[in-house]
């Protein structure tokens, strides 16, 4: 069972209601550690937000001239736009959802999941291992997490 709620957030200088999803057991529990994830999460949001800003900043340049070169002359500047700030990066992806998924004991997972403008069909995610950022790609490093 997984609750949903709407969660107020600011990221990239954007003030938003974003859905917070919490998988819990067939009963509706969740664990300490999914508890634990949560409350850490609300006492040092505002580290959790920069660290994903710095971040996807980072990830975006790594990954931006590819994504250019497939997107070809007349849609990459609209898709990839070369930036020179994290400031300017508010306009190409939008947090959709805070997401603590049920995983192996001693493990406090949570993922920030975005659409982009540069990755629409997979979009992309933070995830944050134990309170430390811990990979920045595709949204599947933090729906699949269990495999990880």
């Amino acid at each position: 069972m997984t609750w949903l709620g709407t969660f107020e957030i600011s990221i990239f200088g954007i003030r938003k209601n974003v859905i917070l999803s919490i998988s819990g057991s067939e009963e509706g529990d969740f664990t300490n550690d999914q508890i634990e994830a949560y409350s850490n999460f609300l006492k040092e949001k505002q580290r959790f937000i920069t660290e994903a800003e710095d971040g996807l900043y980072s990830y975006y340049q790594s990954v931006c001239m590819d994504y250019r070169e497939r997107f070809g002359k007349g849609t990459d500047d609209a898709l990839a736009p070369l930036i020179s700030d994290k400031s300017q990066f508010g306009d190409l992806v939008s947090l959709t959802h805070v997401v603590i998924r049920m995983f192996p004991r001693n493990k406090r997972i949570v993922g920030l999941l975005f659409d982009s403008r540069w990755e629409t069909s997979l979009g992309v995610a933070v995830k944050f291992k134990n309170e430390n950022l811990s990979e920045v790609g595709f949204q599947d490093i933090v729906l699949y997490s269990l495999l990880r």
